[in-house]
């Protein structure tokens, strides 16, 4: 009998009754001290997250309370690289560099035994995975240079289609919901229609409740901070490279003639459903 693929009916009991394991412990480190932007990241965030995984934020304890040029980043790298150590320490098993320059991400990277995570290295990769043209949106205009040499140093330069700034003051923006979420979505239009892009990026954690606000307005997938601890059906988190967490996209599986497997996943899931034994929030008992 072939026993390559077991059908619901002789599936391994560790299957019928999985194991307990603690939750995935996140820390979302805003580098910059605003905390209201902290609240909104963690709120964006949340509303993605698997259920066996906890978010919680930390605000820088110094710095300013939006970056907006290199000394700012530059100063914010220095906090992250200190304050992130800090905060690892308190048991977390992923950290996250929620500002889009990814300030002192691989200083910390290299300082912890943990997995350490940038918004924009995963925004950046996940816009451009396959060579898909994706322009850059966000509102600090004096970021350019930085933003540019990101998008090479992940590896995805050359079909970066552009970078578009918002117009007017960014801290005045930032400080006006309606005002903000208008100017996102106009400049991430005009990075459709005139530079072709097939992905946006925005650019900033700050931004994350704007960024979900007019994504479904646009005609292209828009990426924001939430998709660094989003997992969409068909991918995973996975430890590779030295401790880097990175999300893997898997393809599902074609239809396979063996009598032993389920007609398809919506069967094999409506089995796990019924059979599996729901642990809970086993920890917090």
């Amino acid at each position: 009998m072939n026993t390559r693929h077991p059908g619901p009916a002789n599936l391994p009991q560790p299957l019928l009754n999985p194991p307990l394991v603690k939750p995935l412990r996140i820390a979302l480190l805003n580098p910059n001290t605003n905390t209201e932007a902290t609240r909104l990241m963690l709120e964006s965030a949340q509303r993605v997250l698997p259920h066996w995984a906890r978010v919680e934020g930390r605000t820088a304890p110094r710095g300013t309370p939006l970056i907006t040029n290199n000394a700012a980043l530059d100063a914010a790298a220095q906090v992250v690289a200190t304050y992130g150590c800090e905060v690892a320490a308190e048991g977390f098993d992923v950290v996250v560099v929620a500002g889009f320059g990814d300030p002192g991400l691989q200083v910390l990277r290299a300082l912890l035994p943990i997995p350490v995570v940038g918004i924009a290295e995963a925004g950046i990769r996940e816009a451009g995975a396959g060579g898909r043209r994706y322009s850059i949106v966000t509102i600090t205009h004096d970021l350019h240079a930085s933003l540019q040499r990101s998008a090479f140093d992940y590896g995805h330069g050359s079909n970066l289609a552009s970078i578009r700034f918002t117009q007017g003051d960014p801290l005045l923006l930032a400080n006006n919901a309606q005002a903000l979420e208008l100017a996102l979505l106009h400049t991430s239009q005009d990075a459709i229609t005139h530079d072709g892009a097939q992905a946006i990026v925005i650019g900033g954690g700050p931004l994350a409740r704007a960024a979900n606000a007019i994504a479904p307005q646009l005609s292209v997938p828009l990426i924001e901070p939430a998709h660094v601890v989003a997992l969409p059906k068909g991918q995973c988190f996975a430890l590779i490279e030295g401790g880097n967490l990175w999300k893997v996209r898997m393809p599902l599986p074609a239809p396979d003639p063996d009598e032993a497997m389920p007609k398809d996943l919506q069967e094999l899931a409506g089995y796990m459903r019924q059979h599996y034994v729901e642990a809970g929030d086993w920890w917090e008992n």
